[in-house]
């Protein structure tokens, strides 16, 4: 099965150092009515691990204004 992204931020906060190959099963997001689960579930359940929404305020692009002299 090729790799799949899942198009989110992800911040690691399980202070486990080194790098891993993690293999998990998992619906892609557009597949709707699928028997497998979502890529939240899938990590819950495959790995013990929690994936935890997080609201964000994404700037991607500033302009200063020009002084008045």
């Amino acid at each position: 099965m090729p790799a799949r992204t899942v198009n989110r931020l992800v911040i690691d906060e399980t202070v486990i150092k080194g790098d891993y190959k993690i293999v998990h099963d998992y619906a892609p997001e557009e597949a709707a009515g699928s028997k497998r689960p979502s890529v939240f579930t899938a990590v819950e359940e495959q790995l013990d691990l929690k994936l935890a929404p997080v609201e964000m305020l994404l700037i991607d692009h500033v302009e200063r204004a020009a002084a008045d002299n």
